[in-house]
């Protein structure tokens, strides 16, 4: 086995450029499948991280998609109360949903900005972090007080490193400029890929009157106690609102979570990973015609070579192992090339993209073991033809 891979050593280095050649299909199917695997597990850490942020303890109860609802079966503040109330010992908090888009009055790359009805314990409910002055308070909330809580980002963006509360700020919504009192600022987090985007919290009251809501809510996010499953919860919560809005097993309502969200993501993600990768390593198999090609090409350069050590009694085994043996160091150094520059390419993308791109120790032991196995299956026919040669003809070939 040594002395058949010292032969296959001094064969590669003996033809450094046609080697290298021969590895390059290897070494890019295995760096573009590395490369993607690793985008892929950073992407799905993103995601985890992002969805840990906004608590897997929460539910939301909203409208199902193509429901056809009357007025009387869309939310309002008394399903509100009539689910913090049926559900008392189960949630937390209750919060109605109250939400829009609204233009910042002021000379900002983005004016856009999402802003958020709550109530004064939103901050909880979204696991915000205070950076400075306070969150809202119930008094604001029950007297439709414009007052607003805004990210770091928005602060900085607005006021740089000069103090936000306490300054107004004039939000814009169709033909109407409201001013705001901003009485805290909380930490932003970036969301999944790195994208962010302007959140403002208000009363939640305030932003019913304002955008119009006609004391409809569009939907109900409920935190709840621990120890409370989620998806069990769920279920009893749309069965107890159609219950109350008279429109059992209609599937009219419809719950989303963090958990759930998280999941499809997960699953889309994983999909999309395997698709991706399975036509990266397309170009694994064209690499493997490759070495197949130069191996042949090698058996018929070194007949003379095999009839010779058939001749001094090498053993048809030792000749197959030989040529495999050389056909399989060529894929597993093309793969280990290939495994160190797709994890530069992921880190490279992973720094574009602001998020760390990261490849596990499975994917390094699949990627060397599938080297390995196309340098075996593709090496077999070119050994084996080398191994069948009839030693006093390979003698004869000049």
């Amino acid at each position: 086995m040594i002395e058949s891979f010292r032969i296959a050593m001094q064969a590669i280095a003996s033809n450094k450029m046609r080697s290298l050649l021969t590895m390059l299909g290897i070494i890019i199917g295995i760096a573009s499948v590395v490369a993607i695997v690793s985008i892929g597990n950073g992407t799905q850490a993103s995601l985890e991280e992002s969805f840990a942020e906004l608590g897997t303890d929460s539910i939301s109860l909203q409208i199902a998609r193509n429901a056809d609802l009357s007025p009387s079966e869309e939310f309002t503040m008394t399903d509100v109360e009539a689910i913090a109330d049926r559900f008392e010992d189960e949630v937390t908090y209750v919060l109605p949903n109250i939400s829009g888009q609204a233009t910042i009055q002021a000379d900002i790359d983005d004016a856009g900005v999402s802003v958020n009805g709550t109530i004064a314990e939103g901050d909880i409910i979204n696991n915000l972090e205070m950076v400075s002055g306070r969150f809202l308070m119930d008094h604001e909330v029950d007297e439709y007080r414009n007052s607003i809580v805004i990210g770091d980002d928005l602060s900085e963006a607005l006021f740089g490193e000069g103090q936000a509360v306490g300054q107004t700020i004039h939000l814009k919504r169709g033909n109407s400029t409201t001013g705001y009192l901003v009485v805290g600022v909380y930490e932003a987090q970036e969301s999944v890929m790195g994208f962010t985007g302007y959140t403002i919290y208000a009363p939640y009251t305030t932003i019913e009157k304002v955008m119009n809501f006609n004391g409809k809510v569009p939907s109900i996010t409920v935190k709840l106690q621990q120890d409370v499953d989620v998806n069990d919860f769920g279920a009893r919560m749309i069965a107890f609102m159609e219950a109350r809005k008279g429109n059992v097993g209609q599937s009219k309502y419809d719950t989303f979570s963090a958990e759930s969200i998280m999941e499809m993501a997960s699953e889309m993600l994983g999909l999309l990973t395997t698709v991706i990768s399975a036509i990266a390593a397309i170009s694994l198999l064209v690499g493997g015609i490759g070495v197949m090609n130069i191996m042949l090409v090698s058996v018929t350069e070194r007949i003379r070579e095999i009839g010779i050590r058939k001749a001094l009694g090498a053993k048809r085994a030792a000749i197959l192992q030989q040529f495999l043996i050389e056909a399989v160091v060529i894929t597993l150094i093309g793969g280990i090339i290939g495994i160190a520059l797709g994890a530069v390419m992921g880190n490279v993308a992973g720094n574009m993209l602001d998020m760390k791109a990261s490849i596990s120790l499975d994917a390094v032991l699949i990627a060397t073991g599938f080297s390995m196995l196309i340098g075996i299956f593709f090496g077999l026919y070119p050994a084996n033809r080398a191994a069948k040669l009839d030693p006093i003809e390979a003698l004869r070939h000049e």
